[in-house]
């Protein structure tokens, strides 16, 4: 933001101390940033603003692809409201909080975070899919001001860009509900918004399963099934789509000071999806350092989107793997025999649990649906290890992805946290009977991450929020952080670290 833009109107010093508007989904934004030349070039370089609508939301004003300015300020609550946000408020409501109801300062928080935005204005839920459905006037009421909010702080945004050439809905909300996206226009016609009713409706998602590519960590990529955002550009009348799944931007970097480190090193990386796949940031990292790799795709549909991926890691060997198919993994294990004799490092980033089981309470879950989950997310690496230890003559790696739900009771994420419990007990028994064949193994642990992962998993954007806010570093992990410490691991001079977890967070999981 300019300097204008991240100031508050209070002494400089306190500014300089760090009190200042921030703004929050830099993720999200970014990815609109990078991704609307080739959605949306005539636009690109110009007036933008992005609504990103969820159970956190926020919008950003971009020039250029520069962020101007943003609803949001020092902390995730300002701006917009949200699920349970109030989003802008008067500073004098929190000191009458204080005063006339003598709530502490930790009610007052607990209050703003948790009972305020949608869930306080309805009485009713914060998710927006009940609220659309629900007869209750209340109800009606918590949309309307939704709408309404949006639309007030799109003219603001517009004033900072002295205009706007086009208007990016994403996030759950502004990507799943025609409904509201087509309210916000109308109210942004005096702007010159306006939509194409049928190719709004083709853009209006069901609720969506938690998938196997990636750890089931996190919860879902906000840019949905398809990992894509709508686009609405103003004056053009149409809903522009973005660049194919398999066209690929990014490029493998390169250290030149470790780009051996790995060099002559086999790996096999088992969970890449798309471009967004913390797999997919491992896997640049390992190939930076020189290692060779063998990359899995999970069927063929995912195959059109992992394939450019596998191509420019130059992998040799490339093969379908869905764990839960009868032989599958066995041969990729033998091809891996076959053509290199070793295995150095592997990486698992796959997690799995049927829809009904992971949106239901741990009591309730049934068998089936219990073993389901299990055998993907946690069985399956102990195989991989138990088919990986004699390729890996001279000692190895194992890497799998976890999440610290498995030791706090994180909300909404339900048997996946029994479930990566159970993988991280595997992970120290697995390093105490390797370890005396120089393998070593280890549980990765990102901060709330924005994948495909567990895309059923609700209030995603909240967490994320939260984690920013409160994180020591002040700052979200991204796929390449991950990448970097998990390839970091593989290398001799951490051969003594094994059998833990290893927390990718910003410090968030030391803060209560």
């Amino acid at each position: 933001m300019t300097r204008v833009a991240d100031h508050y109107a209070i002494p400089q010093q306190l500014h300089t101390e760090g009190i200042r508007r921030y703004g929050f989904h830099g993720l999200s934004y970014e990815y609109i940033a990078k991704t609307l030349p080739q959605a949306a070039p005539e636009v690109a370089g110009g007036r933008v603003i992005v609504a990103h609508l969820g159970s956190g939301a926020s919008m950003c004003a971009l020039k250029d692809g520069h962020s101007v300015d943003s609803t949001m300020g020092f902390t995730a609550l300002d701006g917009l409201a949200m699920g349970t946000r109030p989003g802008q408020i008067d500073p004098g409501v929190v000191l009458y909080l204080m005063a006339e109801k003598g709530m502490s300062v930790t009610n007052v928080q607990n209050f703003l975070y948790r009972d305020c935005g949608l869930k306080g204005l309805s009485g009713v839920s914060n998710d927006m899919r009940e609220l659309e459905s629900s007869k209750d006037p209340s109800a009606a009421f918590a949309v309307d001001y939704f709408v309404y909010r949006v639309g007030l702080n799109a003219g603001m945004l517009a004033a900072a860009l002295q205009g706007i050439d086009a208007f990016v809905f994403t996030a759950g909300i502004g990507e799943n509900s025609a409904s509201i996206r087509a309210r916000i226009a109308e109210k942004l016609a005096w702007l010159g918004v306006a939509l194409d009713p049928a190719e709004n409706s083709k853009h209006a998602l069901e609720d969506i399963a938690a998938r196997q590519p990636d750890s089931g960590v996190r919860p879902a990529d906000r840019r949905g099934t398809d990992d894509c955002a709508a686009h609405l550009v103003a004056g053009e009348q149409a809903i522009a789509q973005p660049k194919a799944r398999g066209e690929s931007i990014m490029t493998i970097p390169v250290y030149p000071e470790t780009k051996v480190a790995l060099k002559g090193k086999k790996g096999l990386i088992v969970g890449i999806a798309n471009d967004q796949s913390i797999a997919w940031g491992c896997a640049k990292a390992f190939r930076a350092l020189g290692a060779d790799l063998a990359v899995t795709y999970l069927n063929d549909r995912a195959k059109k989107h992992v394939e450019p991926l596998a191509k420019e890691l130059e992998a040799p060997i490339f093969m379908p793997l869905d764990v839960n198919t009868e032989g599958q993994l066995e041969q990729v294990f033998e091809r891996i025999q076959k053509e290199w004799g070793q295995l150095d490092f592997l990486l698992h980033s796959i997690a799995f649990s049927p829809k009904e089981t992971l949106h239901g309470r741990v009591v309730d879950v049934d068998r089936d649906g219990f073993l389901k989950t299990m055998d993907v997310s946690c069985w399956s690496f102990m195989r991989m290890a138990h088919l990986a230890e004699p390729l890996m003559k001279d000692g190895g790696t194992l890497f799998t992805m976890t999440y610290y739900g498995s030791q706090m009771v994180v909300k909404n994420y339900n048997i996946m946290g029994v479930a990566k419990a159970a993988l991280e007990a595997s992970v120290r028994y697995l390093a105490a009977e390797l370890g005396p064949k120089g393998i070593r193994v280890h549980a990765i642990s990102p901060g709330p991450l924005a994948t495909r992962a567990a895309s059923g998993i609700p209030e995603f954007d909240e967490l994320m929020d939260k984690a920013q806010s409160q994180a020591p570093t002040r700052s979200l992990v991204s796929i390449d952080d991950v990448g970097r410490a998990t390839a970091f691991l593989a290398l001799d001079g951490a051969k003594l670290i094994t059998g833990g977890v290893t927390y990718i967070d910003g410090g968030y999981h030391i803060v209560d």
